[in-house]
């Protein structure tokens, strides 16, 4: 299990000063469980797009004030490179490096795409992030691959601690076939991508996924629900979260 909130909220600006305002809303929004109670603040699960940054120096400010602030919550660093669909422009070991840095600031999980792990040894994969607990990735934004378990045995192959598999649907039936990947399982993340699946989306949690993103402001994948604003519950009665949102 990657997080007990499975509703991860992701953050992404060009700025380190509004990348931190957007984790400041994230801590700031009241959780509860299924009997209405109030949750710990570190139930909050963030992933921090760091690759949205707009330079190196901007990544480096945005970690320095993340590791003085400690917030009490599960982050997630992604920082993809361009080839993978990133914004990130560096190389595959200044990427290494930067998720190191997020590791020591308190992230607690990092994820690295399919691309930049074929370019590295597992020496170095091993070596250079360190301590923390990788998402293994891979997306397609242009169209879901046929065969989607080879995917699977890849990611699985890289020793990861998780996978996450996201593609483009282009019908309900697509966007199920993506979600049934994390069917029985606690260490995968499906995200069926494009403007069809997307109820889809909001019920990934109930079909296994292991977590699924919401945007807080800026959305950073195909029908990521870019134009809502970002809020969290949990349904009466279950100890499945479910997805709000209100239009912005």
């Amino acid at each position: 299990m990657i997080a007990s909130n499975r509703v991860c909220a992701v953050v992404a600006a060009p700025n380190a000063q509004a990348m931190w305002h957007q984790v400041e809303r994230v801590l700031k929004q009241p959780r509860r469980n299924s009997r209405l109670q109030a949750t710990p603040r570190n139930s909050a699960t963030i992933e921090l797009r760091l690759d949205w940054l707009k330079d190196d120096a901007e990544i480096e400010r945005f970690l320095r004030k993340l590791r003085n602030a400690k917030p009490q919550a599960t982050l997630i660093a992604t920082c993809r490179r361009r080839p993978a669909g990133g914004e990130y422009r560096g190389s595959v070991a200044r990427q290494l490096l930067h998720l190191a840095e997020a590791l020591h600031a308190g992230c607690t999980w990092y994820d690295l795409e399919i691309e930049s792990i074929r370019e590295c040894s597992p020496e170095l994969l091993n070596v250079l992030p360190g301590g923390g607990k990788r998402l293994a990735s891979a997306h397609f934004f242009k169209k879901a691959p046929r065969d989607l378990n080879r995917v699977v045995r890849e990611l699985n192959a890289t020793g990861s601690d998780a996978i996450k598999i996201a593609a483009q649907c282009d019908s309900l039936a697509g966007g199920l076939k993506v979600l049934r990947l994390a069917r029985g399982k606690q260490n995968v993340v499906p995200v069926p991508m494009g403007e069809v699946p997307l109820p889809l989306r909001i019920l990934s949690v109930r079909e296994g996924s292991a977590i699924s993103y919401a945007p807080v402001e800026n959305a950073t994948a195909p029908a990521r629900l870019a134009s809502m604003k970002w809020k969290v519950g949990t349904a009466r009665g279950s100890s499945t979260e479910r997805h709000a949102f209100t239009e912005s």
